[in-house]
């Protein structure tokens, strides 16, 4: 394999994203925002071509992660679930581990 590809510096400038990356982007988006349509979604995320976005959070959607409604005009909107907000509350924690010092500790008696 390529040293420059080990890096995952090297990888994220590719424009190359490993496992779960662009879920976790997707979903952090929708943190932001209580609803979006998969095109505005697309352009927020950097996620070309646009069309394929429909099929991509149709993906998230029945893995429970987005809720998916229509709008008063019949477009399709997506919001994160609460499944989806404790699945990205557990990676986020999994990325950031909680430091020695940060946790209690009871005085010695």
């Amino acid at each position: 394999m390529n040293e420059h590809l080990d890096d995952t510096g090297a990888l994220l400038e590719a424009g190359i994203m490993q496992f779960n990356q662009r879920k976790i982007q997707a979903l952090e988006i929708f943190t932001q925002h209580s609803g979006l349509r998969p095109p505005d979604w697309a352009v927020a995320a950097g996620f070309y071509p646009t069309r394929a976005s429909f099929s991509y959070l149709l993906r998230l959607h029945r893995m429970g992660l987005l809720r998916r409604r229509r709008d008063w005009r019949g477009r399709i909107i997506y919001q994160l679930s609460p499944h989806g907000a404790r699945w990205l509350l557990k990676r986020r924690r999994a990325q950031y581990p909680p430091s020695k010092s940060s946790r209690l500790t009871l005085p010695q008696t």
